[in-house]
């Protein structure tokens, strides 16, 4: 009964009006003059934001898996056995580079793995079927 004839005019009763603002409650009265109302305005932006925020964060942590690393340089690539199938076109200058030109043998040894394929699509489709 007292907070129907006060309002927002106590500390206490400004409290209880941001805290059921911070859990999405609202509150039935409202300041009567206007710098109150300014207030209590931009403390429902605020409280918008940071709910949203804290939503949007909270999903896309949940969601989403953890990405990994990049790779920096080629021999990560060789210790890694987190790829176990590739393909490379054929003719193309890594294929090339990888097969002829290279001196390194854990680079062949990691290239021989791979599937060549073609440029003509039908052959390549042809080999799937």
């Amino acid at each position: 009964d007292h907070l129907r004839i006060t309002g927002l005019s106590t500390l206490n009763s400004c409290f209880w009006y941001i805290y059921g603002a911070l859990l999405q409650q609202g509150g039935m009265y409202l300041p009567k003059a206007d710098s109150g109302r300014l207030v209590i305005g931009v403390w429902w932006i605020v409280v918008i934001v940071l709910v949203t925020t804290y939503s949007g964060n909270l999903v896309a942590f949940l969601t989403f898996p953890q990405f990994q690393p990049g790779i920096d340089y080629f021999f990560q690539i060789f210790s890694s056995n987190a790829v176990q199938q590739f393909g490379l076109r054929n003719g193309s200058y890594f294929e090339k580079y990888a097969t002829q030109i290279t001196t390194r043998d854990d680079f062949r040894d990691y290239i021989q793995r791979a599937n060549i394929y073609n440029n003509v699509q039908g052959e390549d489709i042809g080999a799937v079927q």
